[in-house]
Protein backbone atom coordinates (compact mmCIF):
# COMPACT_ATOMS: atom_id res chain seq x y z
CA UNK A 1 0.00 0.00 0.00
CA UNK A 2 1.44 3.33 -0.98
CA UNK A 3 -1.32 5.91 -0.45
CA UNK A 4 -3.40 6.94 2.54
CA UNK A 5 -6.06 9.63 2.81
CA UNK A 6 -5.95 11.13 6.29
CA UNK A 7 -8.90 13.29 7.37
CA UNK A 8 -7.97 15.65 10.20
CA UNK A 9 -9.01 18.57 12.32
CA UNK A 10 -6.08 20.34 14.02
CA UNK A 11 -8.05 20.78 17.26
CA UNK A 12 -8.19 17.01 17.99
CA UNK A 13 -5.39 15.61 20.20
CA UNK A 14 -6.06 12.01 19.13
CA UNK A 15 -5.75 12.95 15.49
CA UNK A 16 -2.53 14.82 16.26
CA UNK A 17 -0.95 11.70 17.76
CA UNK A 18 -2.09 9.57 14.83
CA UNK A 19 -0.66 12.13 12.39
CA UNK A 20 2.68 12.10 14.19
CA UNK A 21 2.65 8.29 14.04
CA UNK A 22 1.96 8.38 10.28
CA UNK A 23 4.82 10.86 9.83
CA UNK A 24 7.09 8.42 11.70
CA UNK A 25 5.98 5.66 9.31
CA UNK A 26 6.75 7.96 6.35
CA UNK A 27 10.29 8.50 7.64
CA UNK A 28 10.88 4.76 7.38
CA UNK A 29 9.02 3.64 4.28
CA UNK A 30 7.34 5.13 1.23
CA UNK A 31 3.82 6.21 2.05
CA UNK A 32 1.99 9.02 0.30
CA UNK A 33 -0.47 10.80 2.60
CA UNK A 34 -3.21 13.04 1.30
CA UNK A 35 -4.28 15.42 4.07
CA UNK A 36 -8.01 16.20 3.93
CA UNK A 37 -10.34 18.27 6.06
CA UNK A 38 -12.95 17.12 8.55
CA UNK A 39 -14.64 19.62 10.86
CA UNK A 40 -15.30 18.44 14.39
CA UNK A 41 -17.32 21.59 14.99
CA UNK A 42 -19.58 20.69 12.07
CA UNK A 43 -19.87 17.04 13.16
CA UNK A 44 -20.63 17.96 16.78
CA UNK A 45 -22.52 21.24 16.31
CA UNK A 46 -20.02 23.31 18.33
CA UNK A 47 -21.33 26.43 16.63
CA UNK A 48 -19.36 29.44 15.55
CA UNK A 49 -16.86 29.78 12.76
CA UNK A 50 -13.88 30.27 15.05
CA UNK A 51 -13.41 26.48 15.24
CA UNK A 52 -12.95 26.43 11.45
CA UNK A 53 -10.03 28.91 11.46
CA UNK A 54 -7.21 26.30 11.33
CA UNK A 55 -8.92 24.35 8.55
CA UNK A 56 -9.69 27.47 6.52
CA UNK A 57 -6.05 28.49 6.74
CA UNK A 58 -5.03 24.98 5.69
CA UNK A 59 -7.41 25.20 2.71
CA UNK A 60 -5.72 28.37 1.46
CA UNK A 61 -2.29 26.88 2.15
CA UNK A 62 -3.21 23.84 0.02
CA UNK A 63 -4.33 26.08 -2.85
CA UNK A 64 -1.02 27.94 -2.77
CA UNK A 65 1.43 25.20 -1.87
CA UNK A 66 -0.20 21.80 -2.24
CA UNK A 67 -0.51 18.80 0.04
CA UNK A 68 3.00 19.01 1.53
CA UNK A 69 2.37 22.61 2.61
CA UNK A 70 -0.78 21.44 4.42
CA UNK A 71 1.30 18.78 6.17
CA UNK A 72 3.81 21.40 7.33
CA UNK A 73 1.24 23.93 8.55
CA UNK A 74 -0.77 21.18 10.28
CA UNK A 75 2.41 19.97 11.98
CA UNK A 76 3.13 23.49 13.26
CA UNK A 77 -0.49 23.96 14.40
CA UNK A 78 -0.40 20.65 16.22
CA UNK A 79 2.83 21.48 17.98
CA UNK A 80 1.37 24.79 19.17
CA UNK A 81 -1.96 23.32 20.28
CA UNK A 82 -1.06 19.88 21.57
CA UNK A 83 2.64 19.95 22.43
CA UNK A 84 2.85 23.51 23.78
CA UNK A 85 -0.66 23.54 25.25
CA UNK A 86 -2.33 26.53 23.61
CA UNK A 87 -5.76 27.01 25.17
CA UNK A 88 -7.89 26.93 22.03
CA UNK A 89 -11.06 27.69 23.99
CA UNK A 90 -9.87 31.23 24.64
CA UNK A 91 -11.00 33.85 22.16
CA UNK A 92 -8.43 34.59 19.45
CA UNK A 93 -6.13 31.69 20.31
CA UNK A 94 -6.94 29.66 17.18
CA UNK A 95 -6.12 32.70 15.03
CA UNK A 96 -2.84 33.15 16.92
CA UNK A 97 -2.00 29.45 16.54
CA UNK A 98 -2.72 29.58 12.80
CA UNK A 99 -0.61 32.70 12.33
CA UNK A 100 2.30 31.20 14.28
CA UNK A 101 2.02 27.99 12.27
CA UNK A 102 2.21 29.92 9.03
CA UNK A 103 5.38 31.68 10.20
CA UNK A 104 6.94 28.49 11.51
CA UNK A 105 6.20 26.80 8.18
CA UNK A 106 7.95 29.56 6.26
CA UNK A 107 4.67 30.93 4.91
CA UNK A 108 3.32 34.47 4.95
CA UNK A 109 1.35 35.09 8.19
CA UNK A 110 -0.95 37.35 6.14
CA UNK A 111 -2.49 34.14 4.74
CA UNK A 112 -4.53 33.99 7.95
CA UNK A 113 -6.48 37.14 7.13
CA UNK A 114 -6.70 36.17 3.46
CA UNK A 115 -8.20 32.79 4.39
CA UNK A 116 -10.74 34.36 6.76
CA UNK A 117 -11.70 37.07 4.25
CA UNK A 118 -12.32 34.48 1.53
CA UNK A 119 -15.67 32.69 2.06
CA UNK A 120 -14.63 29.98 -0.38
CA UNK A 121 -12.16 28.60 2.22
CA UNK A 122 -15.09 27.89 4.53
CA UNK A 123 -17.02 26.31 1.68
CA UNK A 124 -14.02 24.18 0.71
CA UNK A 125 -13.63 22.85 4.26
CA UNK A 126 -17.33 22.09 4.64
CA UNK A 127 -17.52 20.48 1.20
CA UNK A 128 -14.60 18.19 1.99
CA UNK A 129 -16.14 17.41 5.37
CA UNK A 130 -19.49 16.56 3.72
CA UNK A 131 -17.71 14.36 1.17
CA UNK A 132 -16.07 12.37 4.00
CA UNK A 133 -19.43 11.94 5.71
CA UNK A 134 -21.34 10.91 2.57
CA UNK A 135 -18.67 8.87 0.80
CA UNK A 136 -16.97 7.18 3.77
CA UNK A 137 -19.58 7.59 6.53
CA UNK A 138 -16.99 9.51 8.56
CA UNK A 139 -18.11 10.77 11.95
CA UNK A 140 -14.84 11.79 13.59
CA UNK A 141 -11.09 12.01 13.20
CA UNK A 142 -8.63 10.68 12.49
CA UNK A 143 -10.49 9.08 9.58
CA UNK A 144 -8.25 6.90 7.43
CA UNK A 145 -8.94 5.63 3.94
CA UNK A 146 -6.45 3.48 2.07
CA UNK A 147 -6.06 3.66 -1.67
CA UNK A 148 -8.67 1.74 -3.62
CA UNK A 149 -11.18 1.42 -0.76
CA UNK A 150 -14.67 2.89 -0.69
CA UNK A 151 -14.79 2.86 3.11
CA UNK A 152 -12.66 4.22 5.92
CA UNK A 153 -12.09 3.94 9.65
CA UNK A 154 -11.95 6.22 12.65
CA UNK A 155 -8.67 5.83 14.50
CA UNK A 156 -6.32 4.63 15.66
CA UNK A 157 -6.70 6.27 19.03
CA UNK A 158 -3.22 6.12 20.56
CA UNK A 159 -2.08 7.67 23.83
CA UNK A 160 1.62 7.80 22.86
CA UNK A 161 3.18 8.16 19.43
CA UNK A 162 4.97 4.92 18.55
CA UNK A 163 8.49 5.25 17.16
CA UNK A 164 10.80 3.13 15.01
CA UNK A 165 9.85 -0.49 14.48
CA UNK A 166 6.84 -0.17 16.76
CA UNK A 167 5.37 2.50 14.47
CA UNK A 168 5.98 0.29 11.43
CA UNK A 169 4.45 -2.76 13.13
CA UNK A 170 1.31 -0.78 14.00
CA UNK A 171 1.07 0.44 10.40
CA UNK A 172 1.59 -3.06 9.00
CA UNK A 173 -1.21 -4.53 11.06
CA UNK A 174 -3.61 -1.61 10.84
CA UNK A 175 -3.15 -1.06 7.10
CA UNK A 176 -4.20 -4.66 6.49
CA UNK A 177 -7.35 -4.19 8.60
CA UNK A 178 -8.16 -0.98 6.70
CA UNK A 179 -8.59 -3.05 3.52
CA UNK A 180 -10.92 -5.70 4.94
CA UNK A 181 -14.55 -4.93 4.09
CA UNK A 182 -15.81 -7.34 6.78
CA UNK A 183 -13.79 -5.65 9.56
CA UNK A 184 -15.99 -3.16 11.39
CA UNK A 185 -14.58 -2.02 14.75
CA UNK A 186 -12.14 -2.81 17.52
CA UNK A 187 -12.33 -1.18 20.99
CA UNK A 188 -11.21 -1.72 24.54
CA UNK A 189 -12.25 -0.40 27.94
CA UNK A 190 -11.15 3.23 28.45
CA UNK A 191 -10.97 2.92 32.24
Amino acid sequence: MSKLTFYFDPICPWTWRAAEWIREVQRQEPLEVEWKFFSLSEANNFGGDSWLVPLRVAALVRRNGGNQAVNEVYRAMGQNIHDRGANIREEGVLEMVAQQALSESGLDPALLQQALADPSTREEVLTEHAEAVSKYKAYGVPWLVVEGQDFGFNGPVIDKVPQGQTALALWEHLSWMLTQPYFYELKRNRG
